[in-house]
């Protein structure tokens, strides 16, 4: 068992974010941890364009500013380790000064690319160590950190928070997510192949991707988050998932994403785009419905909506493996597990 530590989380933590998910789970662990919320410190205006013109102004300020910001409250408050999700704009220097006083720095990783706008190759080395959810990152970043100091650990679900929410169904089949050109493909594409049925699509510019050519039986709604995105999936007899698709200059594709765990902790039926790592997490066919083609994913759906009692055995299969297996509860007590050998003696 590992001894409590104090921990220092830079990063999000609204309700929903992986940053809730990890604080939560690391308290449940007996850690006393402290949250420093970068948001404000990077981007201190208010409005879209005072945030485009004056954060690239004062970028490099804002970044020295939170790096100081980090290493005084971690050096004030004795802390074992400094967590982050990606990390952007803590740079190489803040790192390595943290390291000097023996804080272990922790990045959990969460997206497709290692190629993100505030964080350098230099900052990704200095962390004492990575932990992707993505396994197709780890070949790479043992070669820039070396072995020992990377790690997988699957994306969650927010205990609490993604949770069922007592309602009514509201749309037949249901999309959440921001546009990418190959989810804009796949959203037309379904809408398509299945044109007697309603597709609600929420999340933000959904109308400017899809350059006014909406399909007539698409309806674009407002992004959710929180309690709202549980809402949203509990009103929807069925949930699909896929994911951003290729990324430019970018050699890896996601397989799975948040969603792949989120959408059966809030008790939805998810119809999941099909491939070898979600199905290694469930059971195809009994605890979610997959699909490899338009056609086959409006096949499934006319045949899931004609069938209450087969989607509600569904979504109730895929709750019951998703929670609370699949929780940030879990991922956190993974992350700590991987990092136990690099772990630092407990402050006193």
């Amino acid at each position: 068992m590992i001894a409590p530590r104090r921990i220092l989380f830079v990063g999000e933590t609204w309700p929903g974010s992986t940053g809730a998910g990890l604080v939560r789970g690391l308290r449940g662990l007996g850690h006393t941890v402290l949250c420093l919320d970068s948001g404000p410190i990077l981007l201190p205006y208010s409005g879209r364009i005072a945030q485009r013109t004056l954060g690239r102004m004062f970028a490099a300020t804002n970044a020295r500013n939170l790096g100081r910001a980090i290493v005084a409250i971690a050096l004030a408050e004795r802390v074992d380790i400094m967590m982050t999700v990606k990390g952007s704009y803590i740079g190489a220097d803040t790192l390595n000064v943290l390291r000097g006083h023996k804080v272990l720095t922790v990045n959990y990783w969460p997206d497709v690319s290692l190629d993100q706008r505030g964080t350098t190759e230099a900052a990704l080395r200095a962390y004492g160590h990575i932990v992707s959810s993505k396994r197709y990152h780890l070949e790479t970043l043992e070669a820039l950190m070396g072995k020992g100091r990377a790690s997988f650990v699957h994306h969650g679900y927010v205990e609490g928070v993604h949770a069922p929410q007592l309602c009514n169904f509201e749309h037949d089949i249901s999309y959440v997510g921001n546009p990418s050109p190959y989810k804009v493909e796949w959203v037309r594409a379904i809408a398509q192949a299945l044109p007697e049925h309603w597709l609600t699509v929420a999340g933000n510019d959904w109308k400017r991707a899809m350059r006014g050519q909406i399909p007539a039986n698409v309806r674009l709604a407002p992004p959710v988050i929180n309690d709202d995105f549980a809402h949203f999936v509990s009103a929807s007899r069925i949930n699909l998932a896929f994911h951003y698709g290729p990324v430019a200059g970018c050699p890896w594709e996601d397989s799975v994403s948040t969603r792949t765990f989120e959408i059966p902790a809030c008790g939805g039926l998810m119809l999941h785009i099909a491939n070898p790592e979600v199905a290694a997490l469930y059971d195809v066919g009994r605890e979610i419905a997959v699909f490899s083609t338009a056609s086959e994913a409006a096949d499934t759906a006319r045949e899931l909506l004609a069938n209450e009692s087969k989607r509600a055995a569904i979504a109730k299969a895929g709750q019951a493996r998703c929670v609370p297996a699949y929780s940030y509860d879990r991922c956190a007590a993974e992350i700590m597990a991987a990092i136990a050998p690099q772990m630092p003696a407990p402050a006193r």
